[in-house]
């Protein structure tokens, strides 16, 4: 995968985000999504980006940038970059460490297209840290190539400095991930949907939920049977 999203995000698209999988209404942000990927190239022009954002670890805050950031990829054919802030900088310590001064790996991160720097927050915080995160996003920025940033942190408590901070909130546009996780929200409506089914053809028997996974791309496929995988939960 020549962006460098992890394995797991690489069919993503922004047609396979369930945006009905949470307890709110995520519709406004939809539409800023399909924004973003329908009319990059005026987001381009602006130099503006996305933050997307939430406390709550499992919230979909990669797999929405994934998505966005594949589907941009294959419609406009632009290099579309993945990388942590942590990897960032180990790319950098390399640089310094190589004889060679033409071996720049972290070139492409600050001139690709679009850039998905995930995880925000999470780097050593030291002045060498803070002036290469700086370097990335007001390169980026000053240049016109949007990011899109996720992080754990709203961008009034995300730990870096001031300087940093600004640049973010001037090239980007916020999306506030619901403070819930995907597969919590994803649990309630399988039992919801299963409660319903029993009410309607009036059954009253034990329900037990498994998950049964494939994986594979050819026959013989990996079964894996989770017995009891999970209860209904309590609200």
């Amino acid at each position: 995968d020549r962006t460098e999203f992890p394995q797991v995000y690489r069919d993503c698209d922004i047609y396979k985000m369930d945006w009905n999988c949470y307890s709110i209404d995520m519709s406004d942000y939809k539409t800023l999504a399909f924004s973003f990927f329908n009319k990059f190239e005026e987001w381009a022009e602006e130099g503006k980006g996305l933050y997307i954002w939430s406390k709550t670890p499992g919230s979909g805050k990669t797999f929405l940038s994934a998505c966005i950031a594949k589907s941009v990829m294959i419609r406009t054919q632009k290099i579309i970059k993945y990388i942590t802030p942590t990897d960032y900088m180990e790319k950098i310590s390399d640089e310094y460490k190589a004889k060679d001064s033409l071996y720049k790996p972290s070139k492409i991160y600050r001139e690709c297209s679009l850039l998905v720097l995930d995880d925000l927050g999470t780097q050593l915080r030291s002045e060498w840290h803070n002036t290469e995160l700086f370097r990335l996003i007001d390169q980026r920025s000053s240049n016109g190539l949007p990011t899109i940033i996720t992080s754990n942190y709203s961008l009034e408590t995300l730990p870096v400095d001031e300087r940093t901070r600004n640049r973010i909130m001037k090239a980007s546009i916020r999306i506030h991930m619901p403070e819930e996780s995907i597969s919590e929200s994803k649990i309630r409506r399988i039992v919801s949907s299963t409660d319903a089914y029993l009410r309607k053809f009036r059954m009253d028997m034990p329900v037990r939920f498994d998950i049964i996974s494939l994986t594979g791309t050819e026959a013989p496929l990996e079964i894996e049977h989770i017995v009891n995988a999970f209860y209904p939960p309590i609200w």
